[in-house]
């Protein structure tokens, strides 16, 4: 059974976030300072199938996907515009 996510994981990502950068399987989020590790939580919370993980630091974390990863269906993911297709 598929879970809500929380209602402030978006809140957060979205006051954090100031650019994404993709290479191949990888993204590169840089944050305000001090929100690097609350960001990485919220992707985690999400539980995004193509995310495998994050690591946060202080203003930038590390985001590893799936190959062939959808970027614009993550990003639209961190913002609340997308939801898991029914399966």
């Amino acid at each position: 059974m598929e879970t809500t996510p929380e209602p402030y994981l978006h809140d957060d990502i979205a006051r954090g976030i100031v650019d994404i950068q993709f290479s191949g399987n990888l993204a590169v989020v840089h944050t305000k300072l001090g929100h690097g590790h609350s960001v990485a939580f919220s992707i985690d919370r999400l539980e995004i199938p193509d995310v495998l993980g994050t690591i946060g630091g202080e203003d930038t974390l590390l985001v590893v996907f799936r190959e062939d990863v959808d970027k614009a269906s993550f990003i639209k993911r961190l913002i609340g515009e997308d939801t898991l297709p029914d399966r």
